[in-house]
C-alpha cells in the first residue's frame, strides 16, 4: 500500500474528472486503487465516472465498495444514490436519500489516521454544488458578453 501515490492518481482523477474526460479519470482512479484499495474517496469518484460513462452496474459496484468503506460520508452516499437514479431504482434511491439527509445532520469527523504528510485530496463538488456553479459560470458568460458587447457598441 502506498498512500502517497494512490493520492497521487487520486488527484490526476480528479482533474480529468473536472475536465470531463471521463475515461482517462476512470483510468486514473484505477491506478489509484493499485496503490491503496481502501481509499473510499477513490471508489466515490469512481463511482461517479463510471456512471458519467453509462457503466451503470460498475458504478453501483464501486459505490457500494465506497459506502463500505466510509458509510458516515453523505457525499458518498449521495453519489450512489446518483448511480441508482441512472437504472431507475427508486427503491435504492429511496434509501440513498435517507443516508444522505441523516449523514448531512452530524458533525464532520477528522480522521486521525490521515498522514498529514500526503497531499490534500481533492474533492469533486456535489451533484447540488456541481448545478450551481455550473449555473454561476453561465450567468457570469452572459454578463461578461452583455459588458463586452456594450463596450464595443460605445
Amino acid at each position: 500500500m502506498d498512500k502517497k501515490a494512490a493520492k497521487f492518481w487520486y488527484n490526476k482523477g480528479v482533474d480529468f474528472t473536472e475536465s470531463f474526460e471521463y475515461e482517462k479519470a476512470l483510468q486514473a482512479y484505477n491506478k489509484g486503487l493499485e496503490f491503496d484499495a481502501s481509499d473510499p474517496d477513490i471508489w466515490n469518484n469512481k463511482c461517479y465516472v463510471l456512471t458519467k460513462l453509462g457503466k451503470y452496474e460498475d458504478a453501483i459496484k464501486a459505490g457500494n465498495v465506497a459506502v463500505g468503506l466510509e458509510p458516515n460520508d453523505p457525499t458518498i452516499w449521495d453519489t450512489l444514490c446518483d448511480a441508482y437514479m441512472a437504472v431507475n431504482n427508486q427503491e435504492k434511491v429511496t434509501e440513498c436519500k435517507k443516508h444522505v439527509d441523516s449523514k448531512q445532520q452530524e458533525p464532520v469527523e477528522i480522521s486521525s489516521k490521515k498522514d498529514p504528510k500526503l497531499p490534500a485530496p481533492k474533492k469533486i463538488p456535489s451533484p447540488k454544488k456541481r448545478s450551481l456553479l455550473k449555473w454561476i459560470g453561465i450567468c457570469c458568460g452572459g454578463v461578461i458578453l452583455i459588458v463586452v458587447l456594450l463596450a464595443i457598441l460605445s
